[in-house]
């Protein structure tokens, strides 16, 4: 179960998840998180940034980062984060952000 207290609920396709903001541990951003209810998807967002990425955590706590195919707004909404999990759950292909010196480590 993933803890909702100060969280944000949203349900996308039938599926429920929680979303949040929060400042990074050692970085100026400040870090979207949505995770589904069950734990099979954990993503993570830095908000404005000029280019823009979104790190999915895997079951084994591997971190991969892809460049998204739109922008990521700064002002996040409940339409941006559904956005933004239909992307992460499709089928659709993603391209990885690696290599580039702009991304920093989250």
């Amino acid at each position: 179960m993933v803890r909702t207290k100060g969280r944000r609920k949203i349900t996308v396709d039938q599926k429920e998840y929680v979303w949040y903001i929060k400042p990074g541990y050692d970085n100026p951003y400040l870090l979207l998180h949505m995770i589904s209810a069950d734990k099979t998807l954990v993503l993570i967002v830095p908000i404005d940034m000029e280019h823009p990425f979104v790190v999915q955590i895997q079951k084994s706590g591997r971190y991969v980062r892809y460049v998204p195919p739109f922008e990521i707004p700064k002002s996040i909404t409940p339409d941006t984060v559904a956005r933004l999990i239909r992307w992460a759950e499709s089928d659709e292909e993603k391209i990885l952000a690696l290599g580039y010196p702009e991304y920093p480590d989250l």
